[in-house]
Formats: C-alpha cells, sequence, structure tokens
C-alpha cells in the first residue's frame, strides 16, 4: 500500500511539472509575441519600378533583417514593438532608410523605391572583374589619399601627393632640376626586364606614364602625371603589387594608380581661390673660402705624406702633377685650367672673363608662385567643375625654372531618366627651362667635376 502510494504521488509531481513547463513556455510565448509586431514591404528601382531582389533590409540596432524575394517583397518578424529604423542597401544604389510604428502583434508595411548611384555605398570598389564588389570583398590591398590630405601641405606635383602618404609607395626624383619628374615604385620593383611603373587612370582613362627624356638634359625627364593641377583632385586609390594583375591585367605588375578628379554638385556657385608663394634657397655645399681650400690641402698632405708633398699651403701641394684623377679635394668653387664654365662665360649668372665664380654665386635664391581658381555648382540635372591655375618656379641655379597652365572643366548632365552624360577636359602646359646636366657631356657640374683643383675665386697667385 505504501508503494503505491508513493507511485501515486510521483506521477502527480511529473504531472504538475509539466503543466508548470508548458505553462512557462507558453506563456513566455504569448509575452513575446505580445511585445513583437511584423514588418512588410516591397523594395523597387525608382525608375523602372522593377523588383530588387537580393537587396538587404535590417531594422537598426535589432539584429533583424532578411532578403527581398524574386518578386521585390521582404518579410520581417519578431520586430520589438515601437519605433523602429529600417535599412535597405543594394549595391549599384543609394542607400534607403525610413522609420516605422511596430504594435505588438501587429503588421506595419514599408516600401522603398531606391534610386541608381553608383559608387554610393561606402567601400564599394569597382574592379576589372566582372560586376562590383565591396572593400572587403576585394583581395587585393587598396589605399585611398583623399583631398583631405592633398590640402594640408604644400603640394608642387602629383608625385609629391603620394610621398609619404601611402605605405609601401616610394617616390625617387630624376633629377634636381625644377620640373623634372620622378620615379614611382609600388612595393618595390617586380620585373628585371620590365617596366616597373604603375599604371595610372584619371577618371577611369588610361594615361601614359613613361619618362619624356631629352638627351641634351642628361638624365632629366618629365613625368606627365605631374601635368595634372593637385588642386583638382578629389580622391588618389592606389592598388598595390602584383596582385593587381587580376583586376588590371599583366601590365598592372607594378600596381595602379586611380586618380579621380573633383565634381561639381547642386546648389549655387562655389569659388575657392588658392594662392602659394615660397622660396627655394641652396644649403651648405662645402668649403667655400681660402682658408677651407687650406684646411683641406693640409689634411691631405698630413694624412697622405706619400702622395702629397709636405708644406705650406700651396696648389702643388694639392695635387701632384698629372695626378689630377686622385684627388677628393675641393671641386665646386674651383675653375680649371681652360675654365669650364668658359661655355657659359657670356651668360649673366655664370661669370665672364677675366674671374671665376665662387660656388655660392652660381646658386640663388629662387622664388616659387602658384595662384589657383575654380568654381563648383549646379542644378539638379547637370552639374559643373572648372578651374584654371600659373604657376612660375624658379630653379636654384639660373636660368632653370618653369612656367606652367593648367585649365579643366568637368560637365555632367542628366538629358533623361536612365542617361548621365559626363564630360571631362584637361589642358595642360609647361614651359621647362634647364641647364645641361646629368651624364650630359656639356653638363655643368660634370664639367666642374673633371676640373683641376686649387683656384680660389679673386686669388690669380694660388694658380
Amino acid at each position: 500500500m505504501a508503494l503505491r502510494t508513493f507511485v501515486m504521488n510521483t506521477v502527480k509531481v511529473a504531472r504538475n511539472f509539466a503543466i508548470a513547463l508548458a505553462f512557462m513556455v507558453f506563456g513566455a510565448v504569448g509575452v513575446t509575441a505580445q511585445n513583437t509586431g511584423t514588418v512588410t514591404g516591397l523594395v523597387r528601382d525608382a525608375t523602372t519600378l522593377a523588383p530588387l531582389a537580393g537587396a538587404q533590409v535590417a531594422v537598426e540596432g535589432t539584429g533583424v533583417g532578411g532578403l527581398v524575394n524574386n518578386v521585390g517583397r521582404f518579410l520581417l518578424l519578431n520586430v520589438p514593438a515601437g519605433t523602429q529604423t529600417v535599412n535597405v542597401t543594394m549595391i549599384g544604389y543609394g542607400a534607403g532608410s525610413a522609420t516605422v510604428s511596430v504594435t505588438a502583434g501587429g503588421t506595419a508595411t514599408l516600401d522603398f523605391e531606391m534610386r541608381e548611384q553608383a559608387l554610393s555605398l561606402e567601400g564599394v570598389v569597382v574592379t576589372g572583374t566582372a560586376g562590383q564588389a565591396r572593400r572587403r570583398e576585394v583581395g587585393n590591398s587598396i589605399e585611398s589619399v583623399g583631398a583631405a590630405d592633398i590640402a594640408v601641405a604644400a603640394i608642387t606635383d602629383v608625385s609629391n601627393v603620394l610621398q609619404g602618404r601611402a605605405a609601401g609607395v616610394s617616390i625617387s626624383g630624376t633629377d634636381g632640376q625644377v620640373g623634372s619628374g620622378s620615379e614611382i615604385r609600388i612595393r618595390g620593383n617586380s620585373s628585371i626586364s620590365q617596366s616597373n611603373r604603375p599604371l595610372i587612370y584619371v577618371d577611369g582613362v588610361r594615361m601614359e606614364n613613361d619618362a619624356l627624356m631629352s638627351a641634351d638634359e642628361g638624365a632629366a625627364g618629365t613625368m606627365a602625371i605631374d601635368g595634372i593641377n593637385p588642386n583638382d583632385i578629389d580622391r588618389i586609390e592606389i592598388v598595390k603589387g602584383p596582385a593587381a594583375t587580376t583586376l588590371y591585367g599583366t601590365e598592372a605588375a607594378g600596381g595602379v594608380i586611380q586618380i579621380f578628379t573633383k565634381r561639381g554638385s547642386a546648389g549655387a556657385p562655389a569659388w575657392t581661390v588658392t594662392v602659394d608663394q615660397g622660396m627655394q634657397r641652396m644649403g651648405h655645399q662645402g668649403p667655400q673660402t681660402a682658408a677651407d681650400v687650406k684646411a683641406m690641402s693640409n689634411y691631405f698632405t698630413r694624412n697622405n705624406p706619400d702622395v702629397y708633398p709636405t708644406g705650406d699651403y700651396n696648389v702643388d701641394y694639392l695635387l701632384p702633377e698629372g695626378d689630377i684623377g686622385n684627388s677628393n679635394g675641393l671641386r665646386l668653387n674651383d675653375c680649371a685650367s681652360g675654365d669650364p664654365m668658359s661655355q657659359y662665360s657670356t651668360i649673366d649668372g655664370y661669370g665672364a672673363e677675366p674671374g671665376c665664380p665662387e660656388s655660392g654665386s652660381w646658386f640663388r635664391d629662387a622664388s616659387m608662385q602658384r595662384y589657383n581658381l575654380s568654381v563648383r555648382g549646379g542644378g539638379e540635372t547637370a552639374t559643373y567643375f572648372v578651374s584654371g591655375r600659373w604657376a612660375d618656379e624658379n630653379g636654384v641655379v639660373d636660368p632653370q625654372g618653369q612656367q606652367s597652365y593648367n585649365l579643366r572643366t568637368n560637365v555632367q548632365f542628366q538629358p533623361m531618366d536612365g542617361l548621365d552624360v559626363s564630360l571631362n577636359n584637361m589642358y595642360t602646359k609647361r614651359n621647362i627651362t634647364w641647364i645641361p646636366n646629368g651624364n650630359n657631356a656639356s653638363g655643368l657640374f660634370l664639367n666642374v667635376l673633371r676640373g683641376e683643383r686649387g683656384y680660389t675665386p679673386g686669388n690669380d697667385d694660388s694658380l
């Protein structure tokens, strides 16, 4: 009898527990259902009214979301009651956002009409592969330099824009003269036989990137990229390294530089004026006085007694006869026998016979001035950006210098729905004056280095 009573009590306890558990579960579901609702709606193209299947719909801050089906409809369940923000995104369209009031146990309806807006999503990159992709989906390193980075520094050309602003990008000048170009390398050299220069695109159009060399100027050369006005640049995107070949082909083994210029914006005309002025000065070039020459000659005599005879300062002690090529003595402010400067003796700034200038007189304080004017504006169907620049830059060696003129016009208009027209024009003119330099046989500094040392300007007894 006791055993039966125990079994019956156990059955009652189990039954009561099951009832309590069911009440808790279904009661919780009921409470949840009372605090949430449903959001449904339609997502279409604003122009064609076609359904946008695959668009992503999400309730902000709740983790509730879903995709639009083939007929353009979406259904979001268990949306917390109250005022909620619903966001819609799709590649190729501007993001949509709207608020909706959700009632507990009710259904709210919210429709979206989205307009095409290429590249409007953050981090979207147009590649050489089919379609578009988010930045995180692209397997290549892409770095951007924006207009804000350009505005904070005195930029002379586009090559300077990239200097120190993008990791892995190195800029090296081809020559020290004003207007000379720079070699650009992205993550070093990738080939020993082919070009290591990156491909350059300006507003989607490929630009020539070979150096324009002049046989008369030795190693000096200009780069077409430096003909672009830095003030016209909106941003620069850099695709680094050989991985860029998957996007742009084998020619992009050295990387790719995409330059996007500024565009107009709807509204009243907005004018911008930029003025840059400055001065360049040659730094210390080494000993330039007779005392410096004497100290140097005594140094050679003291440390090389077998080559240079001892004694007081004298030109004969600087170089044994016939041993001109063995000295590292003062070069820059000597004049050789026969005067290596004679071919310039009739040009102001290089000295005229008789006499030979000190090295300091070869250099000058070089002025620089640049003036830029731009305007942007437009209406609902057409926008424009127009800019012009004039620049005058002098080199530290007369008559080095360049004058440049830039004019750009970017116009975008939409004559009808579904048709966008863009017209980009750029005019560049550069007048560059160089002296023979580098490995040119008539180069100024090459001939100075070939000359004998020991002449002190103004002291003929030193010869």
